[in-house]
């Protein structure tokens, strides 16, 4: 009883530990898509006020 209880902590730290890995990711990747997009519209705004 007492190994299958540890074991199941063991699973569901385990799998916690994955999904906060996941979610880290997935905001990294939104935040740096988001930076591109925003970096772009600048840059093109500037070569817009050049011309």
């Amino acid at each position: 009883m007492e190994k299958s209880k540890h074991c199941a902590y063991w699973i569901k730290r385990k799998l916690f530990l994955v999904l906060a890995a996941l979610m880290i990711g997935m905001s990294n990747g939104i935040y740096n898509e988001e930076k591109n997009v925003t970096n772009n519209h600048v840059q093109t705004e500037q070569q817009d006020k050049k011309d």
